[in-house]
């Protein structure tokens, strides 16, 4: 029984220090963004989950990963913004950037619960 209690201890202490996964992290940051942009291009008024993501990562990435966050959001919102708001401004684009924004909450809400 006390290996069993000593197991779970060393399972709990090593999820807890564990590092963010960068291919999560950019994920998150992905759906977010691009629910910002489409927010952002038809002029829907909601908070920019993204910003708050990123500004959440500020103590947690070393300086060339939040860059790197930081242009790939950039680089999702100059996207949707040249393209026509006929594409982008659609229900179906509206459902799914919410339901992908959703999940990358969730997901981000998930994280932090564990640190």
């Amino acid at each position: 029984m006390f290996r069993f209690i000593l197991l779970a201890l060393l399972c709990a202490a090593g999820c807890a220090a564990a590092p963010l996964d960068r291919a999560r992290v950019e994920t998150i940051n992905e759906a977010l963004s691009n629910r910002a942009a489409i927010a952002n291009k038809c002029g829907i008024t909601e908070p920019d989950r993204a910003a708050a993501f990123q500004n959440a990562m500020t103590n947690r990435l070393d300086p060339a990963a939040r860059s790197r966050l930081a242009e790939a959001s950039a680089g999702i919102v100059a996207n949707a913004q040249a393209e026509e708001a006929e594409y982008i401004c659609t229900p179906e684009m509206f459902e799914q950037s919410q339901a992908a924004a959703d999940k990358a909450q969730a997901d981000w809400d998930h994280v932090r619960e564990r640190r």
